[in-house]
C-alpha cells in the first residue's frame, strides 16, 4: 500500500496533477489510432481487401447489407473491411457512417479513404 501511494505521488510529480488515468487512456487511445491508421493504410494498398460496394442502394438495402456483410467478416477473421458508397447524391456518404459508427462490429472507422467513396472498418475479433 506504501510502494502504491509512493509511486502514485512520484508519478503526479512528473506527470503533473492531472489525473494519471486520464493520461494513460490518452496514450493507449493514441496507440491504437496510429495501430489502427497504419492497418488501414495496409489494407488501402492490399487488393485482396474484403469490399462492399453499396452503389444504387437505398439506405435501409445499405444497412441491411452492412448488417450482413459485417457478420460474415467477423466470422471470417477479417481485420479491416472498404465499404464503397460512391458519390451520387450523398446521401449514403452521409449516412453509412453514421450507421457504422453505432454498429457493435466496428471497432474504428476511416471516412474519406478513396477520395471520399469509401470507408475503411476495423472489426472486432471474436
Amino acid at each position: 500500500m506504501k510502494i502504491k501511494g509512493r509511486l502514485r505521488y512520484n508519478l503526479e510529480m512528473i506527470l503533473g496533477r492531472r489525473s494519471i488515468k486520464s493520461r494513460l487512456e490518452d496514450q493507449v487511445r493514441e496507440s491504437l489510432e496510429g495501430f489502427f491508421e497504419t492497418l488501414i493504410a495496409v489494407a488501402d494498398k492490399n487488393p485482396d481487401t474484403q469490399e462492399l460496394d453499396l452503389h444504387r442502394l437505398s439506405v435501409a438495402e445499405a444497412e441491411r447489407e452492412i448488417d450482413f456483410f459485417l457478420d460474415r467478416q467477423v466470422m471470417a477473421g477479417e481485420k479491416v473491411v472498404r465499404i464503397t458508397h460512391g458519390y451520387g447524391k450523398g446521401i449514403l456518404a452521409c449516412e453509412v457512417p453514421k450507421f457504422l459508427r453505432t454498429h457493435p462490429q466496428v471497432h474504428y472507422l476511416k471516412v474519406g479513404a478513396r477520395s471520399g467513396s469509401a470507408v475503411y472498418a476495423v472489426l472486432h475479433q471474436i
